[in-house]
């Protein structure tokens, strides 16, 4: 099976010349499901992956499916997955990959939301909100973020077409605070990010501020260790910066509880731009990486079908 690593697979001995339904029902007799249920993908030709899926309604037969992988172990074999919707429906939607990220920054759940490709990010919040558990005070509201090497890059509004995304993309689901829900005219929600000396160096899970025109940086410093939940001895040990493309990160001085201004940060709420873009400035968290890394990614096995 495609999405468990190191699925050693079965074998099944069937004619060639079955089409795509009679295969899926035999392969669906073996592991006791519904043939619509499931799913079918291609092998590459050089490496034991996946490939593209076969498609329901294809008119080919099983030898045009399947690949040998050598002289000798010529058994063909093919990749498939389990749904949770019939094929038929899986086809005419998009997948993405998604992780909720909790009030407290933390990741809770990993899941795949499938949307209508002619949908919104709306619809594919609202999928979003059946895979959740929210608290009794929750705003129930989400908010979909885009994530490149621990920083926020995007936030993607609702009525944006989930076309426009890219499936094999992790993208992140949080809920909006109660106090972000609406912003005044002076303000707007910055990006923060975590990183160690170098700004390149970002790590941790970046996250969003609401920021005042103007604030000074004793008010934003005690907001951040808040919603860090972290020590005001701990905190004192981090600097804060404007990290802004390629040049050197500008520190904020706390000495003079130096303000922050909007513009510092692209943002100017007058010309409607209230949220991050790619290549926006960011407040940056000069900090050790106490933190361990971690991979989302696992091989995939195949399974053989012999003639």
């Amino acid at each position: 099976e495609k999405s468990i690593p190191n699925d050693p697979g079965f074998t099944l001995t069937l004619n060639q010349k079955m089409n795509y339904m009679q295969m899926a029902k035999a392969v669906a007799f073996q592991l006791k499901t519904d043939p619509l249920l499931l799913q079918f993908f291609r092998p590459q030709v050089h490496r034991q992956l996946s490939d593209q899926a076969i498609r329901c309604s294809n008119e080919g037969c099983i030898r045009d499916f399947v690949v040998s992988r050598s002289r000798l172990d010529a058994a063909p074999y093919l990749f498939y997955q389990r749904l949770n919707i019939p094929i038929n429906e899986f086809e005419n939607k998009r997948w993405f990959k998604c992780v909720f990220v909790s009030l407290k920054l933390k990741e809770e759940k990993e899941f795949t939301i499938y949307v209508d490709k002619n949908g919104m990010i709306e619809d594919l919040l609202n999928e979003a909100r059946k895979e959740i558990t929210f608290s009794k005070d929750s705003t129930r509201v989400l908010r979909l973020l885009e994530v490149m090497g621990s920083r926020i890059i995007d936030v993607h509004p609702i009525d944006k077409p989930v076309a426009e995304l890219v499936s094999q993309k992790m993208y992140r689901i949080e809920e909006i605070r109660s106090d972000e829900l609406k912003l005044d005219e002076e303000e707007a929600l910055i990006p923060v990010a975590h990183y160690q000396k170098i700004m390149h160096n970002t790590f941790g899970v970046p996250f969003l501020l609401k920021l005042k025109d103007g604030e000074r940086i004793s008010a934003i410093k005690g907001r951040i260790q808040s919603l860090l939940d972290i020590s005001e001895k701990e905190l004192d040990k981090w600097s804060f910066t404007i990290v802004s493309g390629v040049q050197s990160p500008v520190i904020i001085s706390e000495e003079n509880d130096d303000q922050l201004l909007l513009n510092h940060f692209n943002i100017f709420p007058a010309k409607g731009i209230m949220f991050p873009r790619m290549g926006m400035p960011w407040l940056g968290l000069d900090h050790i990486n106490k933190n361990p890394k971690r991979s989302r990614y696992a091989l995939e096995r195949a399974i053989k079908i012999h003639n």
